[in-house]
């Protein structure tokens, strides 16, 4: 299971989110030379949903994700951005041919820090994952098929409201988000 992946994925693909941090978005460590601001991934803690008479069909994951920026403001700035791309994502993520499936990610706390030895604010915040062990479980029946860049190409090629289909943000047509069509109100 590899999470940082799709986490990512949903965050370069947020305009705003991306419009500050652009793809450096990093697991674990930021490389030495990283221009900011920049975003470190790093998973917390693990744990399964096993019982006494079956295996874990999915897993509760404590996930940091930490905001480096030159500017308190910037900081923060990119930290809301990041919070409002994922809080309460309910999904599939679909990263080169891997499905991953988000029963919720849940924002639950942050932390305001300064790192004195490199001159840096940093926004450090902590969520929740439900991480579906078996993403196809999280494919809605209804799924259409085809991969369409927005709403208004699906309904073009005839889906409607309510069905789902793979919306492709990037060039790439092997990264995409399922999206369900719904009408605008």
């Amino acid at each position: 299971m590899n999470i940082t992946g799709p986490i990512r994925q949903l965050i370069v693909d947020n305009a705003t989110a991306a419009a500050i941090v652009d793809e450096r978005v990093f697991p674990v460590v930021l490389p030495q030379e990283t221009t900011y601001p920049a975003v470190r991934l790093t998973v917390l803690d693990t744990k399964g949903n096993e019982t006494k008479t079956s295996a874990a069909d999915w897993d509760k994951v404590q996930f940091e994700i930490s905001s480096f920026a030159t500017t308190y403001d910037e900081a923060q700035r990119l930290d809301d951005a990041i919070r409002a791309a994922i809080d309460t994502f309910s999904g599939v993520v679909t990263v080169g041919a891997i499905a991953h499936g988000f029963k919720l990610i849940q924002y639950t706390r942050r932390q305001d820090l300064f790192e004195p030895e490199v001159n840096m604010f940093h926004r450090r915040a902590e969520y929740v994952v439900i991480y579906a062990l078996d993403a196809a479980s999280m494919i809605p029946s209804q799924l259409v098929g085809g991969n369409y860049e927005s709403d208004e190409a699906a309904l073009l090629a005839g889906l409607e409201y309510g069905q789902y289909y793979h919306a492709f943000h990037h060039v790439s047509a092997a990264q995409g988000t399922l999206i369900k069509l719904i009408p605008n109100e």
